[in-house]
């Protein structure tokens, strides 16, 4: 096995679906279904405004792909959520069961806030103003579960991508990185409190809380 990291090339999109969707079972984007996170995929890679980028490792030897990570300037919740409308509405059509899902009005809330141009966490603004700028989110990512187990090779994974994430941030002169996370996610926050991440005395809403980093 040689592991190796790149930015996001085609062949490796289906199997980044897979393992995005996998992650993230429980949030109710992936219930949208592989076109969705496909295009989501897509937009983050995609030139704009936020500098968005995905850094993706995989087995050099095999072409297997293991994990990815993809990060952006903040504000970019609005526009992604604007261009990825279409393929929202179309998983809606293919699934109309999923708004009987209980976490469906718990997902329309904050895209409808960003499609009319309001922040996604506005409340954090005024802390956020104090950091080192610019701010850029980690937005998220993934390993694969074959890689998770045994000797922990997905730990060591996780952080070689982050190693990554942080020198491509560097390359874009950021001050600071954040990462919102879903309060019971208790395994992510061991991670990025061992990682001495600082915690905002700010929360989101009622199920996020922010980790900040600077970047020096």
């Amino acid at each position: 096995m040689k592991i190796v990291y790149s930015s996001l090339k085609s062949e490796f999109i289906k199997p980044l679906v897979r393992i995005h969707r996998k992650t993230f079972s429980d949030h109710f984007n992936s219930r949208l279904g592989n076109f969705y996170t496909k295009e989501y995929l897509k937009w983050l890679y995609k030139k704009n405004d936020f500098d968005s980028f995905i850094i993706c490792a995989y087995d050099e030897e095999s072409g297997e792909v293991i994990g990815y990570i993809c990060g952006a300037k903040l504000g970019f919740q609005t526009q992604m959520n604007r261009d990825l409308l279409f393929p929202t509405i179309i998983s809606f059509l293919t699934k109309p069961w999923l708004i009987f899902d209980k976490r469906f009005y718990l997902f329309l809330a904050p895209k409808f806030r960003t499609l009319i141009g309001k922040e996604e966490y506005s409340s954090i603004k005024e802390y956020e103003s104090k950091l080192k700028q610019p701010i850029y989110s980690v937005i998220s990512f993934g390993i694969d579960e074959s890689y998770k187990s045994g000797m922990n090779l997905g730990f060591f994974i996780l952080e070689d991508l982050y190693k990554k994430f942080f020198e491509e941030l560097k390359k874009r002169n950021v001050g600071t990185v954040r990462a919102t996370i879903r309060k019971n996610n208790e395994n992510i926050i061991k991670y990025y409190s061992m990682k001495k991440w600082t915690l905002s005395p700010i929360e989101g809403d009622s199920q996020t809380i922010f980790f900040y980093k600077e970047i020096n």
